[in-house]
């Protein structure tokens, strides 16, 4: 197969990928993207000019495709980011519910009435 219809391949693949991920199966999807990643480089190494106009114009829509990657991976990257916020925030929550004092001062305050 010509590498860079299998590269549009892979992308395209990619971009499916992140549109129908959810948060269950996180794991599994971030797995299958660095797989597909992988194969990716490899094909990318093997794409090399002249082009006909048939490849040009299928690199342009490989262009297309890739700009829409990126941006769904930073929208996932974002999102990842706020459950990670979400989950540190839980922790402290619940740390001050299990050990309401832990954040008490020892020292104790001193107001000078005096003016």
């Amino acid at each position: 197969m010509n590498p860079l219809k299998q590269f549009y391949l892979l992308t395209a693949e990619l971009i499916r990928l992140l549109e129908e991920s959810d948060a269950n199966h996180r794991d599994e999807t971030i797995q299958r993207m660095n797989e597909l990643f992988e194969k990716r480089e490899e094909v990318l190494k093997q794409i090399a000019p002249p082009f006909s106009r048939g490849e040009k114009q299928l690199a342009e829509q490989v262009m297309k495709l890739n700009e829409k990657l990126v941006r769904l991976m930073s929208e996932e990257k974002n999102n990842i980011r706020s459950e990670l916020e979400k989950v540190r925030q839980q922790k402290k929550v619940q740390q001050k519910y299990v050990n309401p004092y832990a954040q008490l001062q020892t020292d104790g305050i001193f107001y000078d009435k005096k003016k």
